[in-house]
């Protein structure tokens, strides 16, 4: 029995003993879909530029965040930082690390203010951008500069790690 391949995404076979042929259909393997346009690569694959990146996005200074916690505003204030980082030093916020927070949306406040901090604010950030581009938040402020900023502008004597 002899098989070769055919037009068509067929393959025949032959069996030269009995004089039979036998069609089989095959499906074509290097069919795709039509790309019928470009994906957004960056926001495919998590690149922002710093120009774009989180452009919309509220902000917070250290001096505001002071203000709030002297007058006793009803704010709720989060530390995405990881426990180790926590322990070095904080400012009052809840700790729910950044890879937990999407198991956590259920402790964020969306009746209050929500104030979002980490290291720097870029950790903040990103789990902002998140939060609000797949659970619909519109109450999140990111503190600008994060703890460091906080260790450099309002308490001098806290660990920059």
């Amino acid at each position: 029995m002899g098989c070769q391949a055919g037009l068509g995404g067929l393959k025949i076979c032959y069996a030269s003993l009995t004089l039979e042929t036998l069609k089989i259909a095959i499906a074509d393997n290097n069919q795709r879909a039509t790309i019928s346009e470009l994906i957004d690569y960056d926001d495919f694959c998590g690149i922002y530029d710093n120009k774009n990146q989180h452009s919309h996005m509220q902000e917070i200074t250290v001096q505001e965040l002071k203000a709030l916690q002297d007058a006793k505003a009803d704010f709720q204030l989060i530390d995405v930082r990881e426990p180790h980082e926590y322990d070095i030093c904080e400012i009052g916020g809840e700790l729910i690390p950044m890879a937990e927070v999407p198991f956590n949306v259920d402790k964020i406040s969306r009746d209050k203010q929500v104030i979002v901090h980490c290291r720097s604010g870029k950790r903040s950030g990103d789990i902002i951008h998140w939060l609000e581009k797949n659970q619909q938040f519109t109450n999140l402020y990111n503190l600008k500069g994060g703890i460091l900023a906080w260790a450099k502008e309002i308490d001098t004597s806290m660990p920059a790690y």
